[in-house]
């Protein structure tokens, strides 16, 4: 499969929604973030296997977790932003943030307003 922009990824992974689009807003919301904790649990559990066990699958199996936890943010930022762009405007909101810590120097530290 060739490169996708977020818009495309995100636009892909909506056709793969089926079994939840009955669910209200509450619900949805509900269960993607559940599962987005789920699927980040799960990349945190083959690290912790590959720490113990080593082996290059395990590192495998984490960027296969990772597709997973980017459905999760694809689907919750366009439930929560309602847009084609919701990816997008997550990912430059974010490279703002850093961004900006740092040019302030508090890339490092505690708490979201650092």
């Amino acid at each position: 499969m060739s490169s996708l922009t977020f818009a495309e990824y995100q636009a892909k992974c909506m056709e793969t929604t089926g079994p939840i689009e009955h669910l209200n807003q509450e619900e949805m919301y509900s269960y993607l973030v559940a599962g987005l904790a789920s699927e980040a649990g799960e990349v945190a559990g083959q690290y912790k296997k590959y720490l113990r066990e080593g082996g290059e699958d395990r590192l495998d199996s984490m960027i296969s977790e990772l597709g997973d936890v980017m459905w999760y943010c694809a689907v919750l930022s366009l439930e929560l932003l309602g847009n084609d762009y919701a990816m997008e405007q997550a990912a430059t909101r974010n490279m703002t943030k850093l961004a900006d810590r740092k040019q302030r120097g508090t890339l490092c530290g505690d708490g979201d307003d650092r």
